[in-house]
C-alpha cells in the first residue's frame, strides 16, 4: 500500500513537472511571436517628424481608410504593450477586398519624449496573404512567385520597357502611400504618360512605380508596356 502511494506521488510530481514545463515554453513561445519580426518587412519612418501630442496622432496614417467596404466582413484590432523601449503597439486589418492580400498586421515602436509627446520610433508591416506564403513582408504564390514579366524597372533587363497609362482621357492614375485603394493619394499620373517605371516590388495587382517627381504604388491593370 505505501509502495503504490509512493508510486502515484512521484508520478503526480512527474506530471506536473511536465505540465509546468509546457506551460512555460507556451509563454515563451506566445512572447516570442508577439514581439517577433519574422515576416514582415520595414516601413521607413523619418526621424524626428512622426510626432504628436497623442499617441493616436503618430499612429493614424495607419489607421484610416479602413474598412474600405461594409463587403466581406472587415476587421480591426489595436494592441498596446509596454517595452523595454517604450510601448510595442500592434494594428491588425483584416477583411481587404483583394485579390492575394486579405489583411494587413502593423507593428511598431512608439516613445514618450522629455517635451511629453509620442513619437513613433518605427514601423512594420506583415501582410495576410488571401492565397500564396508571406516571403519577406510580401504575398507570393509558387505559380507567380513575382510580378508579372512585364512590369520590371527600366536597367533591369536589356530592354528597359517603361509603361503607359491607360485610363480616360479626362481621367488620372491614383499613385497611394501603399499597396491599395486604402491609402492616402501620393501623386497621380496622367492618361498617356509612357514615361512609367515599374518596379518589382509588388502586392497582389499593385507595384511600385516612379514617374518623374511622382513615386508610389499604382494598380497593375490600369499600365500597359510601352513599347
Amino acid at each position: 500500500m505505501l509502495k503504490s502511494l509512493s508510486f502515484i506521488g512521484k508520478l503526480a510530481i512527474c506530471v506536473t513537472a511536465i505540465f509546468l514545463a509546457a506551460v512555460t515554453t507556451y509563454e515563451a513561445q506566445a512572447q516570442t511571436s508577439e514581439t517577433s519580426l519574422d515576416g514582415f518587412r520595414e516601413l521607413k519612418v523619418a526621424p524626428g517628424l512622426a510626432v504628436g501630442d497623442d499617441i493616436i496622432d503618430v499612429l493614424m496614417p495607419f489607421l484610416r481608410g479602413h474598412p474600405e467596404s461594409e463587403e466581406g466582413n472587415p476587421g480591426f484590432e489595436m494592441k498596446l504593450r509596454k517595452a523595454d523601449y517604450g510601448f510595442q503597439v500592434d494594428i491588425i486589418q483584416t477583411g481587404f477586398l483583394d485579390d492575394s492580400v486579405s489583411g494587413h498586421h502593423f507593428r511598431g515602436g512608439v516613445i514618450r519624449t522629455s517635451k511629453g509627446q509620442w513619437e513613433l520610433l518605427n514601423m512594420h508591416l506583415k501582410p495576410i496573404c488571401a492565397r500564396g506564403q508571406n516571403v519577406d513582408g510580401y504575398c507570393k504564390t509558387e505559380t507567380n512567385p513575382g510580378p508579372p514579366a512585364m512590369f520590371i524597372m527600366p536597367g533591369a533587363n536589356s530592354s528597359g520597357t517603361l509603361h503607359c497609362v491607360n485610363v480616360a482621357a479626362d481621367d488620372v492614375l491614383n499613385v497611394r502611400d501603399g499597396p491599395g485603394s486604402r491609402f492616402a493619394t501620393v501623386g497621380a499620373l496622367a492618361s498617356g504618360n509612357c514615361h512609367v517605371a515599374v518596379s518589382n516590388a509588388c502586392e497582389g495587382k499593385w507595384c511600385k512605380v516612379r514617374s518623374g517627381d511622382v513615386s508610389g504604388w499604382a494598380h497593375t491593370g490600369y499600365l500597359y508596356a510601352a513599347n
